[in-house]
């Protein structure tokens, strides 16, 4: 099963400030769940580099709770969940779209990390120290 969790169009032009939150919520894309070549859920304006940190927490904490991403930028947690069921773990979202058919644990991680190692790529390329924003 292949599962990609995306974006496009990051950039720094919204950035008005220089505290860690002002960069966590400037820092948007369109956010895509993408399942076996179709897209599940899509969301304009989504805070990748926020998701990003919250998601790095989450994958160093070892006590397997699902993952609900509470954001500054929405009034209801769950833009993004990670969430285990009897099946496997799925991505879904509070905002529509469809939740992702089940993974393995071994998928979904690769599928986060990949996503992980992207944003950091696109930190460095807009200059942007990804080791700051991403620490507590």
């Amino acid at each position: 099963m292949e599962m990609e969790l995306t974006y496009a169009g990051l950039s720094r032009g919204e950035l008005q400030g220089a505290t860690k939150a002002d960069y966590l919520v400037a820092l948007d894309a369109v956010l895509r769940v993408i399942d076996e070549g179709d897209i599940v859920f899509e969301e304009p304006g989504f805070p990748v580099v926020e998701l990003a940190r919250h998601l790095t927490r989450w994958l160093g904490d070892p006590s397997g709770d699902d993952f609900v991403f509470e954001s500054m930028s929405y009034e209801d947690a769950g833009a993004l969940m990670v969430t285990q069921r009897p099946e496997g773990w799925t991505l879904s979202s509070v905002l529509g779209g469809s939740p992702s058919q089940p993974a393995c644990w071994a998928e979904m991680d690769r599928c986060l990390r990949t996503f992980l190692l992207e944003v950091n790529h696109d930190l460095a390329r807009l200059e942007v120290d990804a080791d700051w924003l991403m620490r507590q």
